[in-house]
């Protein structure tokens, strides 16, 4: 077994004691998908490609949301913004035309994932990461192509629903870093389809989802989002502590249990003050590490 893979299996063992996901919108503006679908008739080749922003969401956990050494990427999900076009001319032969709506990539197990080593720039890999997609491909054929494809036992004219593929596992691969408290993402997806799995050279879709986002990293218990932990934030616990096994139900206090459970007691003023910075000091985002949140 590569000396890569044995330490990726080692990493994937490891489940630090992270903080709920977070959740990274997909820049549009930085995030993209090219795809290039190919076709071989009569020996003949040819190609055409077509690009789409993304917009969407990943969800990651760190094992440090300072100085992180591992990252879990706990969800993806990522639409293309227009609809895909492309062109198969064969010259006298005829033409394909192909169109795809509704493209979409997004993971097929989210919640709790392995946790995965970080290297020195921030690069990471997911191993055989499990995802779905979905989209209509449609592809009329036209002149002597078409004659090819009914010689094939293909139709001139056929949808295929990208959603009824098998689940797709690919090795992912990205960076993530963190500067000046902002965590700054991004992957990228291969991405593979046959048109006919029983006659590949018939149409072959082949490219890459590039997913970039940022986030800013959340202070613990920095209720008034101003990023340090002080009495004014406080104040806001104390307005909502509801006592020992009294769930906390009032609106505006749905940030204040700090613990695993809905009351605002004791304990969560205990985790409090482990997170108190004081005014203008910045908080520290690890602050709750290791403490069951």
């Amino acid at each position: 077994m590569p000396v890569a893979l044995t330490l990726a299996m080692w990493a994937a063992s490891l489940v630090p004691a992270g903080y709920p996901g977070l959740v990274i919108p997909i820049d549009p503006m930085q995030s993209r998908v090219d795809l290039t679908i190919c076709s071989t008739l009569q020996g003949l080749q040819k190609c055409d490609t077509d690009s789409s922003t993304l917009s969407g969401y990943c969800t990651v956990d760190l094992d440090s949301r300072s100085a992180p050494t591992t990252i879990s990427l706990q969800d993806f999900d990522a639409r293309a913004d227009r609809n895909m076009s492309w062109q198969l001319s064969y010259g006298w032969l005829g033409k394909v035309d192909i169109s795809a709506t509704g493209i979409r990539f997004y993971h097929a197990q989210p919640g709790i994932q392995p946790f995965w080593l970080l290297g020195a720039e921030g690069d990471f890999t997911v191993y055989q990461a499990p995802y779905f997609k979905e989209g209509l491909v449609v592809y009329t054929a036209t002149g002597l192509v078409c004659t090819l494809l009914q010689g094939m036992d293909l139709p001139c004219n056929d949808t295929k629903d990208l959603a009824a593929e098998p689940v797709d596992t690919e090795d992912i691969s990205g960076t993530a870093v963190i500067r000046d408290g902002v965590l700054t993402f991004a992957v990228s997806v291969p991405v593979q389809v046959y048109i006919d799995p029983e006659n590949p050279d018939t149409g072959e879709v082949t490219g890459m989802a590039y997913l970039t986002g940022s986030v800013q990293i959340p202070v613990p218990c920095d209720f008034d989002d101003d990023g340090d932990v002080d009495l004014g934030d406080f104040g806001h616990l104390q307005r909502c502590l509801s006592g020992r096994e009294v769930p906390q139900t009032t609106s505006g206090c749905e940030d204040t249990p700090l613990d695993s459970d809905t009351d605002v007691d004791g304990d969560d003023v205990a985790l409090f003050v482990q997170c108190l910075s004081g005014a203008d000091i910045p908080g520290d985002p690890d602050c709750l590490t290791g403490s069951g949140r």
